[in-house]
């Protein structure tokens, strides 16, 4: 039985999202919002008003505040609590450099190893990638807009 990578150079495997409590709820939604520009920037998120936008308490809105930070998606706001954090265009490039290189990088292992792609797999995501060229998705808040 072949061992996964982690494991085989002594690291434990990450655990699965499975919780399913409030906290892990409230995280997800927040973190959804975020990333479709549901909040402007340079507002205020307070504990508050996002439990009482959620129907929740404040004390799962705190613990999703406080990951949502760790992960550089919110940052402190000057009046306390938090507000969501201006993308940095310079980083957000050389994020897509990178996955460019690791893509190209997957995309020719096979060939290295003798294998092959299954093109029943790459046919469909190289059409939703063509399109992408002609045009972004219908769905306009992944672009920023504000929800109507």
């Amino acid at each position: 039985m072949e061992r996964p990578l982690a494991a085989s150079i002594g690291l434990a495997p990450l655990p699965r999202d499975t919780d399913s409590s409030r906290g892990a709820a409230v995280y997800r939604d927040l973190k959804a919002r975020l990333l479709t520009a549901e909040f402007p920037l340079n507002v205020r998120l307070g504990e508050e008003r996002l439990a009482s936008l959620l129907s929740v308490s404040r004390t799962p809105v705190r613990e999703a505040l406080k990951r949502l930070h760790a992960e550089d998606l919110v940052g402190p706001h000057p009046e306390d609590g938090y507000q969501p954090i201006v993308p940095d265009v310079v980083v957000i490039g050389q994020l897509y450099e990178l996955r460019e290189g690791l893509e190209l990088q997957a995309l020719q292992r096979p060939g290295r190893i003798g294998e092959r792609h299954d093109p029943a797999v790459l046919e469909p995501l190289r059409d939703q990638w063509r399109a992408l060229v002609v045009g972004p998705p219908s769905d306009r808040r992944l672009f920023g807009a504000s929800r109507t």
